[in-house]
């Protein structure tokens, strides 16, 4: 192994001790009892914690459990608030496009590259001629995916007609939430084939308080 190698892999080593130090001290624990809860000898932790050593993944993991926080030990990136709704998002994503058999990452790129757009920065020259149209698919799959659910079409007349009776006697309610109102009440009414007006009544009135 080169010196250059050598010393890129020391500097690396070196970092991730530095942070597991401070995950440790941030935590209020010492090295002994740090070492005991990980698994490990005072030594090895010590060895962690200098960069003579990396840590294994059951070190970690037992770590990440005492509220250590990983990702900032592995990338040097703090995990905030923001970081985490971003991790959701992403997860959420993934399980949209997993679910209706459609590609993630292509999604994920062509959004990115919208973004950007959007944010006023170049996007990058797209090399598949059919990128463009990701965003549609998206929408495209799920339409297909509603249309393959059984829906009861008169029943979910007669309850947007309730929400929109009950809604227009005072303060309007958004559209957005007259959506989310109808989906649920939607699933409430199915199994029993009518609707209640007044469980509408009482839903709308909980929206507007």
């Amino acid at each position: 192994m080169s010196k250059i190698v050598l010393m890129e892999t020391n500097e690396v080593n070196n970092d991730v001790g530095d942070r597991i130090r401070a995950e440790r001290e941030r935590l209020a624990l010492t090295q002994a009892a740090m070492a005991e809860k990980a698994g490990v000898s005072r030594a090895t932790q010590v060895n962690y914690e200098t960069g003579k050593r990396m840590p294994d993944m059951d070190y970690l993991r037992k770590l990440g459990a005492l509220g250590g926080d990983v990702s900032y030990l592995l990338t040097g990136i703090p995990t905030t608030a923001d970081t985490i709704e971003r991790r959701a998002l992403l997860k959420t994503l993934s399980a949209i496009c997993d679910r209706l058999d459609i590609d993630y990452i292509g999604v994920l790129e062509a959004a990115y590259e919208e973004a950007k757009q959007e944010a006023g920065k170049p996007a990058l020259p797209l090399q598949d001629e059919d990128a463009p149209s990701l965003l549609s698919e998206v929408e495209i799959a799920i339409f297909d995916a509603i249309n393959r659910i059984e829906l009861n079409g008169q029943l979910l007349e007669e309850i947007l007609t309730e929400v929109e009776q009950e809604a227009a006697d005072s303060t309007p309610l958004p559209s957005r939430k007259k959506a989310h109102l109808a989906v649920m009440l939607y699933r409430a009414f199915k199994p029993l084939g009518r609707v209640d007006p007044q469980v509408v009544r009482q839903a709308v009135a909980l929206l507007k308080s």
